[in-house]
């Protein structure tokens, strides 16, 4: 059943990028980002591979700080009202640190490569 870990993230990154969508949030105020469907998509994809870095995890004490990291990614846009919010960079902090970790726990593991595009994007829009 590990489809269930990786399904699971997707599905409400779907439903969400839908939402933020429909709420008109996908108007971007920072031109240095991408367009927001690439943004989502970007999401999907790192939303699915936290998923699957669960799935390895799972049933370890590790696997929680996952699902706690993937309630954090899906939380985000309502933290920052759809980034319309200009505290925002503390929120990115947050997902930085939380990639960090993620990174640090899968080396420890031996699985990094599922959680680079996540360190990758987070520390993309902190620079940017």
């Amino acid at each position: 059943m590990w489809y269930i870990h990786i399904l699971v993230p997707i599905i409400l990154a779907i439903v969400l990028n839908f939402y933020i969508y429909t709420q008109g949030w996908n108007n971007e105020k920072n031109t240095k980002l991408p367009p927001g469907y690439i943004i989502g998509t970007i999401w999907i994809i790192i939303l699915g591979l936290l998923g699957y870095t669960h799935f390895l995890l799972y049933p370890s004490v590790y696997s929680w700080f996952i699902v706690l990291t993937i309630l954090y990614c899906l939380s985000y846009p309502f933290l920052t009202s759809g980034l319309q919010n200009t505290v925002n960079s503390i929120y990115n902090l947050i997902a930085l640190l939380l990639a960090i970790i993620v990174t640090i726990i899968m080396y420890y593991k031996s699985n990094i490569i599922y959680a680079i595009p996540f360190l990758l994007w987070t520390f993309y829009v902190n620079i940017v």
